[in-house]
């Protein structure tokens, strides 16, 4: 399964304390060009209890050495511990991927729950994900659903798209493509344009429209989705076939096998694949 979400990157200090407030903001501007004296900032706050501070050094370390990443974990689990709530996430992050310790996705699945449970929109959206592949979790589609719909209503636009997925197939809750089509349009991403085209074009908890169906595929096409790229080009490929062979030549170059195989229909040539998912 594709990890699809980055760890939490800190940039804001909630520390009560305006000097360590100050000092984490210079800390913060000085990460790039001076990150030694970046990292003896944050240490200082941390020293006077900045979980935030805790966090962001987390996330300087994490891709260092070894040493550096086994140090950035334990402070994840640290500031988590505290009640941070990137702690919480990046701490089952770091488990799920195996950074600065060692993989563990049943460990993961406790740790986004804890975030999950205090309201954080993505780690919500990350446990239903365990949830619906079963990774770290026993395989349930209702509990993905549950996770996945907290996740739509505290507006994170990836949560939004899973939990559209989740009705417009009747997944662990009760088909819907009305209410589907609601938060594919709420999310906007490339994935929920492309299921919005679907719903459109087979007037499916929708009015029926090609025009409509035609103008999300441009859209999520036009966002690198090369899926809707394929679909697209099926549809017009009688009426621009200009266009809808060099949709094919883009989601062909990402390594989309449906383009592939249409290309060699066409008797057109194979592009080298520049990116492999999507």
């Amino acid at each position: 399964m594709f990890q699809e979400f980055m760890m939490d990157i800190v940039t804001e200090c909630r520390n009560p304390d305006p000097d360590v407030k100050d000092a984490f903001d210079k800390a913060i501007k000085l990460k790039e060009e001076n990150p030694s004296e970046s990292e003896k900032i944050l240490r200082v706050c941390i020293s006077k209890g900045c979980t935030d501070s805790m966090v962001a050094l987390g996330n300087i370390l994490s891709t260092g050495t070894d040493e550096q990443k086994k140090e950035s974990f334990k402070l994840f689990t640290e500031a988590g511990n505290a009640g941070n709530i990137h702690g919480l996430r990046n701490s089952g992050y770091a488990l799920a991927l195996g950074i600065g310790c060692s993989k563990n996705k049943t460990a993961a699945a406790e740790w986004y729950k804890r975030a999950a449970e205090a309201g954080h929109a993505k780690a919500q959206c990350n446990l239903g994900v365990l949830y619906s592949y079963g990774n770290g979790v026993s395989q349930n589609d209702e509990e993905a659903a549950k996770w996945y719909k907290m996740s739509a209503e505290n507006g994170y636009s990836r949560g939004q798209t899973n939990y559209g997925e989740y009705l417009m197939y009747g997944r662990g809750v009760k088909k819907d493509a009305a209410e589907a089509a609601k938060w594919f349009e709420a999310s906007g991403s490339n994935r929920a344009l492309f299921h919005l085209a679907e719903l459109y074009l087979a007037g499916d908890g929708v009015p029926q429209s090609r025009d409509k169906a035609i103008e999300f595929l441009k859209s999520s096409s036009d966002g690198g989705y090369a899926k809707a790229m394929t679909f697209l080009a099926s549809l017009i490929i009688n009426e621009d076939r200009v266009y809808a062979e060099s949709l094919y030549t883009k989601a062909a170059e990402k390594g989309n096998q449906t383009a592939i195989d249409a290309l060699r229909n066409l008797g057109l040539p194979i592009p080298c694949v520049k990116k492999v998912r999507n």
